[in-house]
């Protein structure tokens, strides 16, 4: 059968590649902090997002609420997100006995999360301020949550460029 992983092109993550290169322009959003773009990782490396790509662009983006995020990257985050919470619960619960290090995780992966899912209502060509519906209890839940399921915008809308549009992974 071969070796694991085999139809994987490469072992290297997208961002791993992008770093090799040397060739990304990192961004500026309006309030000047620094981070690379998920569209910038696709078209420069031609892998799709992955877990890893994922969690660095989650980071690296904490302030950018201007771009657009796609499925897979809001995905992604959120799936590291939960891993981590439930990972931080279980070591206050099994080792510490008091909650220690699940606040610390969810102060630093609040902001982060907030900007994905802002960017990632900017894919679908809505406004980030329709976060705010996350306030009405299970109703914005379920809307929020059928809305991120939906492919993003093709081609470029009022927020920017489709982040996948370059690879016609669309």
């Amino acid at each position: 059968m071969g070796r694991l992983g085999s139809g994987f092109n490469g072992a290297r993550s997208a961002a791993e590649r992008l770093r090799k290169d040397g060739d990304a322009q990192p961004s500026r959003d309006a309030a000047g902090a620094r981070g690379v773009r998920s569209a910038e990782v696709l078209e420069r490396t031609g892998v799709l997002m992955g877990f890893g790509d994922a969690i660095k662009l989650g980071f690296s983006n904490y302030v950018n609420f201007t771009d657009r995020a796609s499925r897979s990257e809001y995905w992604y985050w959120y799936l590291f997100a939960a891993l981590g919470l439930l990972a931080t619960a279980l070591v206050d619960s099994a080792i510490v006995g008091r909650p220690v290090t699940y606040p610390l995780f969810v102060l630093a992966t609040f902001l982060p999360s907030l900007s994905v899912a802002v960017r990632r209502l900017h894919d679908l060509n809505h406004s980030g301020w329709w976060i705010l519906l996350a306030l009405i209890p299970l109703v914005g839940d379920i809307i929020l949550l059928i809305w991120f399921c939906f492919k993003g915008t093709d081609g470029p809308n009022r927020f920017g460029a489709d982040p996948l549009a370059r690879l016609g992974a669309n």
